[in-house]
């Protein structure tokens, strides 16, 4: 939000107010707007100009979600609590206050900034898509920018005091999602949904029982395992979250803000595949608090194991996490250092944590080298027996006759001997090492 803004109480007239005049100048209007509508298709809605006074922010828009639940701390977002804490409280003048200093901040993103192109132009390019009720269904950062700049220097933006907008003929949440996530990419300027935000929506429309084709078609993703994704994404956050708040003295419940930051979402992701695995659940339970803490540490210290957490938290090798776990601590009875475990899942001392993540990346990095070893010893018995039935095959009787054939065939036989001599002197030199 720029210095010189101040949000006004008229930006929020009551909803009978807008309404009433809403109804009355699509009454007048004989001018319409082609709009794409859920499902892909295109359709004539009514063009009216509304004061810029009766229009009102959109209290369900996915852009804003994750600052949304940061603020108001919303725990569980696949119930209905978010519904009775924000947006039950959309006509308030402070909800719409707080949705606009986001959407100021999101106008004047260098990827798609908005404020910048609205104050040069001095024009609205493309009518606000707004319900009956006023609300805007897409164009809330446009909305936001032309507020600050007519409020900021009306007698240089006199246009933006009243706006085009389209309307959709009725005031539904549902209707007004489903335009929302239609006409997304439809503006150059749209700016792109983060990766978390998708995985909230995705979530949500999962609580309300969407199939994941569905999901697929109002998200507007090209296939179903792109919903997985997302859904995958969602549930490991979630884990995260909750293993979070009992090691880390300084968490905040559900900073979504700080759950979307850079480098979190392949550690998501590899939680809520474990989390989505067909095993018991108190091997999920195990497996997760580890990854956690792991994505902690290596989040709150980068060098903390010299590389990413994915080195560790890879689903396909989450269950030797444990292993690596009992190893760290010098426990190789499985019970007793399942109860050590609930309490390192309890440290609040970022230094033990640490101490305790670093062996084990030490330990997991012994049984690499070890497989490595294991795989390199593998390929040369396996090479060793393919040589071994090549020689066995051969018949020098099988008709070569000619004395050029036969001079190659034994210069290649005595350079057999001269490497078979010298791997044997390698294995008898590994062999002296070993004793």
């Amino acid at each position: 939000m720029t210095e010189e803004f101040e949000f006004s109480q008229d930006f929020v007239k009551p909803q009978a107010d807008r309404r009433q005049l809403i109804r009355e100048l699509m009454r007048n209007s004989v001018v319409n707007s082609r709009q794409i509508v859920p499902g892909g298709g295109v359709e004539e809605l009514q063009l009216i100009v509304l004061p810029i006074t009766h229009i009102i922010y959109n209290a369900d828009n996915v852009r804003i979600r994750d600052k949304v639940l940061t603020e108001f701390e919303i725990e569980n977002t696949d119930t209905e609590k978010f519904d009775q804490q924000f947006y039950s409280k959309r006509e308030n003048f402070e909800t719409q206050k707080f949705i606009h200093s986001i959407l100021s901040e999101l106008a004047h993103d260098p990827n798609a900034d908005i404020y910048t192109r609205l104050k040069q132009t001095q024009l609205q390019r493309d009518p606000i898509l707004i319900d009956t009720n006023g609300v805007i269904v897409d164009g809330n950062r446009r909305m936001s920018s032309i507020r600050e700049l007519y409020t900021e220097s009306p007698s240089e933006f006199p246009e933006f005091n009243e706006i085009e907008c389209v309307v959709i003929p009725r005031a539904d949440r549902q209707n007004n999602k489903e335009y929302e996530h239609q006409i997304h990419f439809a503006d150059t300027l749209q700016l792109e949904y983060t990766w978390l935000n998708k995985a909230l929506e995705a979530q949500r429309l999962e609580a309300q029982g969407k199939d994941r084709d569905e999901i697929r078609r109002q998200l507007q993703l090209t296939s179903l395992s792109a919903v997985d994704k997302l859904l995958i994404t969602a549930k490991g956050m979630q884990r995260y979250n909750k293993v979070k708040a009992g090691f880390d003295p300084e968490h905040v419940n559900n900073n979504y803000v700080d759950l979307g930051q850079y480098g979190n979402e392949q550690s998501f992701i590899e939680i809520g595949k474990v989390m989505d695995k067909d095993i018991p659940a108190a091997d999920k339970r195990q497996q997760t608090l580890l990854q956690s803490i792991v994505h902690f540490v290596v989040q709150k210290d980068s060098r903390a194991i010299g590389g990413r957490a994915f080195n560790m938290n890879q689903a396909n090798r989450a269950h030797k996490l444990f292993d690596w776990y009992k190893r760290a601590i010098g426990v190789e009875n499985a019970t007793r250092a399942n109860q050590k475990l609930k309490d390192f899942g309890k440290c609040e001392v970022f230094d033990d944590l640490r101490g305790t993540i670093q062996e084990m990346n030490r330990k997991r990095l012994q049984d690499e080298r070890q497989e490595t070893e294991d795989e390199q010893q593998s390929q040369t018995k396996s090479k060793t027996e393919d040589a071994l039935d090549a020689l066995e095959a051969i018949n020098v009787n099988s008709g070569t006759t000619r004395k050029t054939h036969l001079r190659n065939i034994k210069r290649n036989l005595d350079r057999i001997d001269r490497e078979t001599k010298r791997i044997r002197e390698d294995l008898d030199s590994q062999e002296e090492n070993l004793s």
